[in-house]
């Protein structure tokens, strides 16, 4: 049967064109050489490259001459430059450089797409592999969006939007920032951005306002115009929604919607009217394993430009089924964030809900310890923080203990000045930080509004 998946005519014809008229490579700037079917091919079409690139003349006498020098190893059919004078002596004078390199370009991904095809094929009849279908899934996601990425040209950009990213590139070097900012500077100034390829990790109890401090980063980076995919995995996007409007609108969510004045539902409207075109996204699927997260970023890095993705939380996360031990499936769920960050370039935000080994101590401030338990976290991350809220700490002493501090008037002095200094506070303690230094802030927290924010 003859081989429908290369065209040897098609490739050495536009080979040939590129030759004998240099000038028609500029209709084909996106062109790949990984796209040949020959490697002799790519080999020749790299060489024009660096011989336009060098501003030298192109013709068959340079061809071949650089051909020699940067292949020594390798040899043509009939020799190097018997194939490149063939090559020259066939050209068809009209030859469609768009549409060759369309044909070469169309047969490279069939050629993917059949042996992505049969990768898949292989592994699901092998019942031995170990590998479950949501990771079979995964992994063909992976190599299609790879083919489909390897493919892309690079478009024209409308000039406002260009003249934006620079100023924010321009912006951000001067404050000596490398990644996205948080929004909140006492974050940004010990990080400098949340960097490409890093896994941060925000730890801490229930209701220290981990959510709170997931949605702060999402909206912030959002509001810089950089799409985000805030994973929601124990909460409803409209529950979600209603943290970010009362975020934004500084209206209580504690209280009933129906019971807000004319003003207050004016403000809330507002609200909805800013938030509801920033480039932010919610999927609110429970308990998604790795794969299913892996292959959801794809799709919308794909679809929608994703440059962060935060998860609430890791622990709500599926481990795989064929691994038993949850120190396994948690080290194994680490590590294939962290190979994703790498691999499309973007920062994940994880939150980490700690156990309640914190509060068995006297100091319930979290450590890097409170990791150990939870498998490869501390090892995977870039950046660990915890959030530390001691008024949530001492108002529950004070409702268990103040029946027995109320004889002892100076202990309760102490305690309510405490509380004092405490309420509307949290604690961000940066306990790693690969690329710099660790320390802990001190920054405002309104849990009714769903508020952090800079003292």
């Amino acid at each position: 049967m003859e081989n429908t998946l290369d065209n040897t005519q098609v490739e050495q014809g536009f080979l040939g064109a590129l030759i004998v008229k240099p000038d028609l490579i500029d209709e084909v700037p996106s062109f790949k050489s990984f796209w040949f079917y020959y490697e002799a091919h790519s080999l020749i079409f790299d060489t024009l490259k660096k011989l336009i690139n060098l501003g030298k003349d192109i013709d068959a006498r340079t061809v071949i001459s650089k051909l020699n020098e940067d292949n020594e190893s390798f040899e043509f059919v009939g020799g190097t430059e018997s194939y490149i004078n063939n090559l020259v002596q066939n050209v068809i004078t009209t030859v469609n450089t768009k549409t060759y390199a369309d044909i070469i370009k169309d047969l490279h991904v069939r050629r993917g797409l059949i042996s992505v095809s049969q990768n898949i094929v292989d592994t699901a009849n092998n019942n031995e592999s170990g590998i479950d279908a949501d990771t079979m899934i995964a992994n063909a996601e992976h190599e299609l969006y790879k083919l489909t990425e390897s493919d892309k040209d690079n478009e024209a950009v409308n000039l406002k939007d260009s003249v934006r990213l620079a100023l924010k590139l321009i912006e951000k070097a001067k404050d000596g920032f490398v990644g996205l900012k948080t929004g909140i500077k006492a974050i940004d100034v010990i990080l400098k951005g949340l960097r490409c390829g890093e896994v941060i990790v925000i730890g801490g109890r229930p209701s220290m306002g981990k959510t709170v401090m997931g949605l702060t980063i999402a909206l912030n980076i959002a509001y810089d115009g950089d799409p985000v995919l805030f994973f929601s995995m124990e909460m409803p996007k409209e529950q979600l929604t209603q943290r970010l409007l009362a975020r934004v609108s500084g209206i209580d969510t504690g209280r009933q919607m129906d019971g807000l004045d004319q003003d207050e539902m004016t403000e809330v409207i507002d609200a909805g009217i800013k938030i509801q075109g920033l480039p932010l996204f919610i999927d609110e699927s429970a308990g998604l394993s790795f794969a299913e997260v892996a292959s959801r970023t794809r799709r919308a890095i794909r679809k929608n430009g994703i440059k962060c993705i935060v998860i609430d939380y890791l622990g709500l996360m599926k481990g795989n089924p064929n691994i038993h031990s949850k120190v396994h499936q948690i080290e194994e769920i680490t590590n294939g964030l962290k190979a994703l960050a790498k691999e499309y370039k973007i920062p994940i935000v994880l939150l980490h809900q700690l156990s309640r080994a914190v509060e068995t101590r006297d100091c319930q401030r979290p450590i890097l310890s409170d990791l150990r338990d939870s498998g490869s976290i501390e090892q995977d991350a870039d950046v660990v923080m915890f959030l530390y809220r001691e008024e949530y700490y001492l108002e529950r002493k004070k409702a268990k203990d103040m029946k027995s501090l109320s004889k002892k008037l100076e202990a309760e002095a102490d305690h309510e000045a405490k509380l004092s200094q405490a309420r509307g506070k949290a604690e961000i303690i940066i306990s790693k930080n690969r690329m710099g230094k660790v320390g802990i802030k001190t920054i405002k927290f309104d849990g009714s509004r769903q508020v952090f924010r800079d003292l």
